[in-house]
């Protein structure tokens, strides 16, 4: 037993050390981003706001007015990017499948396949640092709490702000009927779609 759990101790601590490592995270990071739909990516999200509320209510024994500028300050740049991969896959959704030639449909397929992988890829990679370093990050506030909202977060509330009216018009601006507007959205995320 202990000619097993040595090598599994060393991995442990020295996991961080080992490039290889770095690498195959690194790819398996770009598959599951690659594969997994936008359902998945929003209950990551999901799941990172719940571990906020249980840090800044339980652990730092915050207000609910700290809890919840906790939970936006560290969650609002995987929210805009979680709004804006659902813009893309809403509004290239009807594109893709609204006829047009073979070539065209592809190429908007991968378009879309592009727009959608960034915001995926930095959400899953946030959370799995937020996962990697769980006792470390619950222990520690985050370092703009009490202080003036910086102009990137601003900037993403901006953002989250067009991407939720775009959504919420989606209807009118692509002529669309507002239950397959929803019946798209629900496709998009549910996460148990590969």
């Amino acid at each position: 037993m202990e000619q097993i759990l040595k090598p599994l101790t060393y991995f442990a601590k020295h996991h961080d050390e080992l490039p290889a490592f770095h690498a195959a995270y690194l790819a398996l990071t770009i598959i599951a981003a690659a594969m997994l739909n936008l359902g998945f990516f929003a209950v990551l999200v999901l799941i990172h706001m719940a571990l906020d509320v249980y840090k800044y209510k339980v652990v730092h024994h915050g207000t609910w007015a700290e809890v919840a500028e906790g939970v936006v300050r560290e969650s609002l740049l995987d929210i805009t990017l979680l709004l804006l991969g659902m813009v893309f896959a809403v509004y290239l959704y009807n594109v893709t499948l609204g006829g047009g030639t073979t070539e065209l449909s592809i190429k908007m397929n991968i378009l879309r396949a592009m727009l959608l992988f960034i915001p995926k890829l930095t959400i899953l990679h946030h959370f799995l640092k937020v996962v990697s370093h769980v006792h470390h990050y619950i222990q520690n506030m985050h370092v703009h709490i009490h202080k003036p909202w910086r102009p990137v977060e601003i900037t993403c509330m901006v953002i989250c702000l067009i991407a939720l009216f775009l959504l919420a018009f989606a209807p009118s601006l692509l002529q669309l009927d507002r239950d397959i507007i929803i019946h798209i959205v629900a496709n998009i995320l549910n996460p148990l779609k590969i």
